[in-house]
């Protein structure tokens, strides 16, 4: 039981074809004990403002304990 972060650095394709990184997500929850499936939330506004194209892909994926201030998964 706690509370845990998911942030990721999301990334959109430049008129030039290459992938640009334009924004840092982050999402929280707290959960109890058990499995659990949660989304990482993305601002639509700033994906519009960006003037990128898809597809959008997500990386440097993070999972965080807040509770414990602890670094549980990386991706």
């Amino acid at each position: 039981e706690g509370r845990y972060e998911i942030s990721g650095i999301v990334y959109g394709v430049n008129q030039q074809g290459k992938s640009v990184a334009f924004m840092l997500s982050r999402s929280a929850y707290y959960l109890p004990a058990g499995l659990h499936t949660k989304s990482l939330q993305l601002d639509k506004a700033i994906i519009k403002q960006s003037g990128l194209q898809a597809p959008y892909t997500v990386k440097s994926v993070q999972l965080l304990d807040q509770s414990r201030l602890a670094l549980l998964q990386q991706l």
